[in-house]
């Protein structure tokens, strides 16, 4: 049982003891060393993850290049968006730092949404978070230029500079590694 992931369910809506209990039976900790891919393109999607410690991203690949579309950190949920709609990812899931996670899958989450009727509303507000990081995402990628977008990732995660490789960040940036170094050295 993780008593993390309750803890994080618990603030967005109370839980009884007899829920929590058939959530607890439905959740797997799993740990995974840094460089394993959990999901790959074209693989339907079957588990949703809490992060409770380490780091995921999702990325796609195009022409060989890897393209970071985001990071998860502690206390985040990650399920392939694709999943929602029962079509095969078009992204990748990696670990990225060594990782404890709370995993899920993505059947028993269905049922509990009839067995644990709080766990619809702890969905729609995870999903509207989610949607709210990648909008988000999407209206930086259009609007702030590459050193803007390094300045803001820098101000909102700084941790994530210690912990991830330049190279991912560059590629989440929108640039290429050897830009950052360039953004890095004017910003100093």
């Amino acid at each position: 049982m993780s008593d993390a992931f309750l803890s994080f369910i618990s603030e967005i809506v109370p839980l009884t003891n007899e829920v929590k209990e058939t959530i607890a039976r439905k959740i797997t900790v799993v740990s995974y060393p840094r460089k394993t891919i959990l999901l790959r393109e074209g693989e339907f999607h079957q588990h949703l993850y809490f992060v409770k410690k380490g780091i995921l991203r999702t990325y796609v690949i195009r022409d060989t290049e890897e393209k970071t579309s985001l990071f998860f950190m502690e206390n985040d949920f990650l399920v392939s968006s694709y999943r929602f709609v029962n079509e095969p990812s078009r992204e990748y899931i990696e670990v990225v730092e060594d990782a404890e996670l709370v995993e899920i899958k993505y059947d028993d989450l269905l049922e509990s949404y009839d067995s644990c009727p709080e766990m619809n509303y702890v969905a729609r507000v995870i999903l509207e978070r989610h949607f709210f990081r990648v909008y988000n995402r999407l209206i930086s990628l259009l609007q702030l230029q590459a050193a803007e977008r390094y300045a803001m990732l820098l101000k909102e995660q700084p941790d994530l500079f210690q912990r991830v490789p330049l190279s991912h960040i560059a590629s989440y940036i929108g640039i290429r590694k050897e830009s950052l170094s360039r953004i890095r050295r004017l910003l100093k």
